[in-house]
C-alpha cells in the first residue's frame, strides 16, 4: 500500500492467495509486481525494477538481484 496506494488494487489484481503473487524475489518483492512493472509502466531491466521503480536495490543481495535478471531475461525474450 505504501508503493501504490489505490492503484494496489490493480497490482494484486486477481490475486486470492499467497501463491498467486509468484516467486519472491526478497524484501517484499513479488513476481506479480514486476509484471504490473512490465505491462503497466514499461520497466525493461532489473536496473530500472530494483533502482527507479522500487528502489529495492538498496536491500537485495547480489543472488536476489541476479535471479531477478534470470527471471527477466526468461521472460522478455
Amino acid at each position: 500500500f505504501d508503493s501504490y496506494g489505490t492503484m494496489t488494487r490493480d497490482v494484486l489484481e486477481n490475486v486470492n492467495e499467497i501463491n498467486d503473487i509468484g516467486h519472491h524475489f526478497g524484501h517484499g518483492l513479488f513476481e506479480k509486481e514486476i509484471e504490473y512493472l512490465i505491462e503497466n509502466e514499461w520497466a525493461k531491466t532489473a536496473e530500472d525494477i530494483l533502482w527507479r521503480r522500487t528502489k529495492l536495490g538498496l536491500y537485495l543481495n547480489k543472488d536476489q538481484q541476479g535471479a531477478l535478471i534470470h527471471w527477466l531475461a526468461s521472460r522478455l525474450e
